[in-house]
């Protein structure tokens, strides 16, 4: 599931707006934010497929990919792929439940993109690998660890991108983490 608000307006930032889930022909489940800055028209398009299943030596390996893609008109910014692939366990992979965000943190007028999503092919209660991922244009920044479940997890790495990274990202990625990687996972 991605979540967004459906209409947020932000400084330097034109309307942001996020479609309702589709289903494409494959079966993947497709979203697209939409929202407009300096650099022009931005679509920001979320492919999650759908889990496939194929038998190998009698035993089920299940496969998800994750696809991300960001335009500005018809130019290509960036994209991110990643995928959880013959797993014979539970299997997940999705983008975190609100995670999806669009701001102007350092006021320059450029949109930083950021979200987060879950992964891992399991058959206990360990906690799942996660990643945070921010944008400003084609500059990626990048916190990787796990979720916190059942008491474990919640630790992260920071890439070192962020040592180069304008002021107050890190800060802003790390407290994103906290609340929906760790603190969504301590309530009640």
């Amino acid at each position: 599931m991605i979540a967004l608000l459906s209409s947020v307006v932000l400084a330097g930032v034109g309307p942001v707006t996020l479609s309702a889930p589709v289903t494409a022909k494959n079966g993947a489940t497709v979203r697209e934010l939409k929202f407009r800055d300096t650099a022009g028209e931005h679509v920001v398009r979320f492919e999650l497929s759908r889990v496939t299943t194929k038998t190998v030596d009698e035993l089920e390996q299940k496969t998800r990919t994750l696809k991300v893609s960001h335009r500005v008109g018809a130019k290509e910014l960036w994209s991110a792929k990643d995928f959880v692939e013959t797993c014979p366990f539970d299997l997940l992979l999705e983008v975190v439940e609100g995670s999806v965000e669009v701001t102007d943190l350092n006021d320059d007028g450029m949109a930083e993109v950021s979200f987060a999503y879950l992964l891992a092919c399991r058959s206990d209660v360990s906690p799942a690998s996660a990643k945070l991922l921010l944008y400003e244009g084609a500059a990626k920044y990048a916190l990787r660890g796990s979720a916190q479940d059942m008491g474990g997890g919640g630790e992260f790495t920071a890439d070192p991108a962020f040592e180069k990274a304008p002021k107050g990202f890190r800060a802003f990625a790390e407290a994103k983490w906290k609340r929906l990687l760790v603190d969504a996972y301590a309530k009640p």
